[in-house]
């Protein structure tokens, strides 16, 4: 594992930059990387549970242009799968799933040079 430290970083920097678009929809399921005692709380009483969820996970509250705009030139991005989906769509997180999956662009052509 690479260690970094950073506070070598110059300028701002967006921790969960995507959390202003997290998933509020009831179905969608809290994180796996979770602790388990908060992934069953949230399964069997989520009425109760979500709204100190939601809380603890948003983080940022404009969007990215926004935040890019306003000088945060290091975006935090966390990316994982949904569990129990059978797509290839990815999607950022931080407790709970966003709205916004991640676009996957195709590699650049490949060339050869002589």
């Amino acid at each position: 594992m690479m260690i970094f430290d950073v506070n070598v970083l110059g300028g701002h920097r967006s921790h969960n930059a995507i959390t202003y678009c997290l998933d509020m929809d009831a179905g969608s399921p809290v994180d796996l990387t979770q602790p388990e005692l908060l992934q069953k709380l949230d399964r069997y009483m989520k009425p109760l549970i979500r709204p100190f969820v939601y809380k603890w996970a948003i983080t940022q509250e404009n969007p990215i242009k926004q935040q890019l705009d306003s000088g945060v030139r290091y975006c935090d991005l966390r990316i994982a799968q949904r569990p129990n989906d059978s797509s290839t769509e990815l999607y950022f997180y931080h407790g709970v799933y966003s709205t916004l999956s991640v676009e996957v662009s195709p590699p650049p052509p490949h060339t050869h040079t002589q």
